[in-house]
């Protein structure tokens, strides 16, 4: 045993970090605010935290949560209180979803900015195009448990609006995210996460994949991870490894190499802040491996990370994702 935890020490030593940033929503309940870190490779734990800049000013009710970040980076999409809670513990519990309004903000300037407000919702999640100057943004409308999908151009207007899909009635239990490619979204179901096809070769099915909830769709919509500690191939084929992540709140890169994770607290603690991970990600069809690399901050939740498309990136990418590889056998 002492001379495994010896191999998986040195390998996690080799790691390197790769040139981008990582959002998180800190403190607890009502207080959650947003903030951005940025990191480099070389950057010491010490060095990414003084880097640490609030994104906007909070709510005036409540907090922040479910920062998610558009593909090129210039765009955070996030969910903000604008009612008192009454579900749960403390006034701003997440589980009241028409408590929330959906918000952009825009990132890649000077910060704090000011947050766009774009309509009644909750769980964002951006489009494969998000990468493009007019993107599509997905959120979840509770109240007719569908998928909305507003069109932005770069300056935050919304452009067009649209449903994407409507969830089925049975056993429906909310917290919903719609995958990057549009095709399904996963959402909680009798206690279980399940995904629902709106379009593709599964249109119409519902896939039940293990319990949980709280799910994040990869960038790739090929995966979905979910509280605790469940990766699952978004039609039910294959298991990956829980690897790092937390117990709740997950985010990854779109680029497919990082994943970031709240890996302290438990099940009562899903509106409080904890330790933020950065753990390099490799998946294939089968496979879905992490391992936890550097902690970010000790008081943050609900978590993203994008990288840079350079080609040192990249490099650092290919060299962390051969670690991964070796572990995984």
């Amino acid at each position: 045993m002492l001379l495994l935890t010896g191999i998986v020490g040195t390998l996690q030593a080799q790691y390197s970090l790769p040139e981008g940033f990582i959002v998180y929503s800190k403190g607890n309940d009502s207080q959650r605010t947003l903030y951005r870190v940025d990191v480099h490779p070389g950057d010491t734990p010490e060095q990414i935290a003084a880097t640490e800049r609030k994104i906007c000013e909070k709510g005036a009710i409540g907090g922040d949560i479910e920062g998610q970040i558009s593909f090129d980076g210039k765009w955070l999409a996030f969910a903000r209180t604008v009612a008192k809670t009454t579900k749960g513990k403390g006034n701003n519990d997440y589980h009241d979803y028409d408590k929330w309004e959906i918000y952009v903000v825009r990132i890649d300037g000077t910060l704090p900015a000011e947050p766009i407000r774009i309509g009644p919702g909750y769980f964002p999640s951006w489009s494969d195009d998000s990468d493009q100057e007019v993107k599509t943004l997905y959120y979840t409308y509770e109240k007719e448990r569908c998928i909305r999908q507003v069109t932005i151009d770069d300056r935050g207007k919304v452009l067009k609006e649209g449903v994407l899909g409507v969830l089925p009635p049975d056993g429906y239990e909310g917290c919903t995210f719609a995958a990057p490619d549009g095709t399904y979204a996963a959402f909680r179901k009798n206690g279980m996460v399940s995904t629902y096809f709106f379009s593709g070769p599964l249109a119409g099915k519902d896939v039940r994949l293990s319990a949980g909830c709280h799910p994040h769709i990869t960038a790739d919509s090929k995966w979905v991870y979910h509280a605790s500690r469940n990766a699952v191939r978004n039609d039910g084929s294959a298991r990956g490894s829980a690897g790092a992540g937390g117990p709740y709140h997950y985010g990854s890169s779109a680029d497919m190499h990082w994943f970031v994770t709240k890996r302290t607290g438990d099940s009562n603690n899903q509106n409080q802040g904890g330790e933020v991970w950065l753990c390099p990600l490799y998946t294939t069809d089968t496979q879905f491996e992490t391992d936890a690399f550097m902690k970010i901050c000790d008081d943050g939740s609900w978590v993203d990370i994008h990288v840079y498309p350079t080609a040192k990136n990249k490099k650092i990418a290919a060299k962390n994702t051969k670690i991964l590889k070796e572990k995984s056998k």
